[in-house]
């Protein structure tokens, strides 16, 4: 229902504020969506390069506890080859108590070892620096055992001491006589917490670090002191770490509940120490890590805001223009439309009035035809009556002013003609006038349709149909050009024949005056009428060809007026479609601007 509502909301909405928010849309979501991109990369990144870092703080941790476990079974090899150690008779003959201070000595000297003992082949202690701190035996203990098996240097596991919960490493080098016969084992207790040495450099506010016992399952030492002793089962992931190449994964600590990035690298023992199995653990909470990331966030998207809003408003400002210019460019078209509508109906009339003058013009040329052919009809009688005129001189007179009467009627006649062809001259150029104005109106609707086109095009998908009529227009425009281009070619072929005609009929007229002249003249001086009639006979004779001649004359100026009514007439219909394309055009101008609105 919520959504049915808002989708009626927004048809309601005016083209305008449709415009304006699908700008601002279209401007806001890329640089929204560019900037939460943007965000999301940097924070990958960031987390990218913690990632690196604490996989080589962890490589770096593993490496270092590595040498510096390895320097410290060198340190015993070292102390195995100092006397009394290494020869039996100088052990034997030396005290208890110089054998211990000298062992002290070395404890003093190398630091990290809290006791340092000479062990007999069996694992009974013969001297220590520190008695409190050695077994009674050391005979059943594998690295001892070893050391005993191999000739070798050896470190033993991680040893618990539960009364102190204390944990220790311990290394053990044979000492041989000059014979290279084994006389007797150091042993070095070496505090775990002696590690700090290495570890102490790596722990920060971010990035804690720790060593698990593999053997035992036990945190051995840690940057949290807390956390030392307790069971690697905290982090499960550490249970899926079997080899010794590092390992990055995110674990939730069960010390504290936190979700962790913890990397694992195992501490490679030196040769002769297989029985250690320590891994160097660096950690980073990820709150912190997402810490880190949040001003890039907070930065980002406080950028992509402002930038969004400073786009939102440059589209509503541009938007706005837009609309505002669509809103004049439909009132120009509809005013433009109207314009053409009221000039294409004067057109019309102007059109209908040309076509019922060219129909009464042919109506004038079918009686001047008539006339025409009476007078041929004519021109013939007074031939026939010439050749009778010797034999009826009697009559002559008679015959005579009946002629100058008919000659008197025929000049009227010719000079009616003259004037109607005169008229008939005058009303083929307004024709050319008028289709001059045809061409000129088509060339400007021409150009109205030509911009009408223009504004459907820079209209979009709205101004389609507003284009076509427009396109319809200029064809209608073409078409009304072409017409009266036709119009005016016939109209100056008329007025070619009509200046023909009009010298005809010059003639004819000085040909009927001189008729009557020489008719006047056989009246007064009826001597010599033969010779007269004769005369008569012969201008009778070019009266009927002039005749004949006007006749056909006529025949072609109705034909030119045939065609002019007939142009008229497709003109007219022209005009009408014009202007019912023109109405459509107001139609849909008027529709654009309702939507604008």
């Amino acid at each position: 229902m919520f959504q049915t509502n808002l989708l009626k909301k927004a048809t309601n909405f005016s083209f305008k504020t449709k415009a304006i928010g699908l700008a601002i849309l279209l401007a806001v979501i890329p640089i929204l969506g560019t900037g939460a991109f943007a965000a999301f990369l940097s924070a990958q990144n960031i987390r990218a390069q913690e990632t690196q870092q604490q996989r080589l703080l962890a490589r770096s941790l593993s490496q270092n506890l590595t040498r510096f476990i390895g320097l410290r079974s060198v340190d015993i090899q070292n102390i195995s080859v100092l006397a009394p150690a290494s020869d039996l008779l100088v052990l034997a003959k030396t005290p208890i108590a110089e054998q211990e201070r000298l062992l002290k000595k070395a404890a003093d000297r190398y630091k990290f070892y809290d006791t340092i003992a000479i062990v007999d082949l069996q694992g009974k202690p013969i001297a220590a620096s520190n008695r409190l701190n050695i077994r009674p035996n050391y005979g059943n203990l594998d690295y001892f055992k070893k050391t005993i098996a191999s000739g070798q240097p050896q470190i033993s596991r991680v040893d618990l001491n539960t009364t102190n919960n204390r944990a220790y490493l311990y290394f053990t080098a044979p000492t041989f006589d000059r014979n290279d016969k084994m006389v007797a084992v150091i042993l070095a207790r070496m505090p775990v917490a002696a590690l700090e040495v290495v570890t102490k450099t790596f722990g920060d506010d971010q990035n804690n670090w720790a060593i698990f016992d593999r053997s035992s399952r036990k945190i051995i030492q840690a940057s949290q002191r807390l956390r030392a002793g307790r069971s690697t089962e905290d982090l499960s992931s550490f249970q899926q770490y079997r080899s010794i190449e590092l390992m990055t994964v995110e674990d939730t600590d069960r010390y504290n509940s936190r979700p962790q990035l913890i990397s694992y690298k195992a501490i490679v023992p030196p040769p002769g120490a297989a029985e250690m199995d320590l891994v160097a653990v660096m950690s980073e909470d990820i709150e912190i890590l997402l810490a880190n990331e949040r001003p890039i966030w907070v930065a980002i998207g406080l950028g992509s805001l402002f930038a969004g809003a400073l786009t939102a408003g440059v589209a509503f400002f541009l938007s706005d223009r837009v609309t505002k210019y669509i809103q004049r460019a439909i009132s120009t078209i509809t005013i433009s439309a109207s314009e053409i509508i009221d000039t294409v109906q004067t057109q019309e009339i102007t059109v209908n009035e040309q076509a019922n003058s060219a129909i009464a013009t042919t109506d004038n040329v079918n009686e001047l035809e008539s006339i025409s052919t009476t007078t041929a009809e004519q021109a013939a009688a007074s031939a026939t009556g010439a050749r009778q005129a010797l034999s009826l001189a009697e009559e002559g007179t008679q015959a005579v002013q009946k002629t100058i009467n008919e000659m008197s009627d025929l000049r009227e006649r010719v000079d009616e003609i003259a004037v109607q062809i005169a008229n008939l001259g005058e009303q083929t150029g307004q024709i050319t006038n008028v289709s001059d104005l045809v061409s000129d109106l088509a060339k400007q609707t021409n150009m109205l349709a030509l911009k009408a086109a223009v504004e459907a095009a820079r209209a979009g998908e709205q101004g389609k149909g507003f284009g076509v009529v427009a396109g319809e227009i200029r064809k209608l425009a073409d078409e009304s050009k072409k017409s009266a281009q036709k119009i005016n070619d016939l109209a100056t072929d008329i007025q070619t024949s009509i200046n023909r005609t009009v010298i005809v009929t010059d003639r004819g007229t000085k040909t009927v005056t001189e008729g009557i002249q020489l008719a006047e003249t056989t009246a007064a001086t009826f001597i010599g009428v033969a010779d007269a009639v004769n005369n008569v006979f012969l201008n009778s004779q070019q009266i009927s060809a002039s005749t004949q001649r006007q006749a056909t004359a006529i025949q072609q100026v109705l034909g030119a007026m045939n065609t002019i009514s007939k142009g008229s007439q497709e003109s007219a219909v022209g005009m009408h479609k014009v202007k019912t394309s023109t109405r459509e055009l107001n139609l849909i101008a008027d529709e654009l601007q309702a939507v604008v609105n």
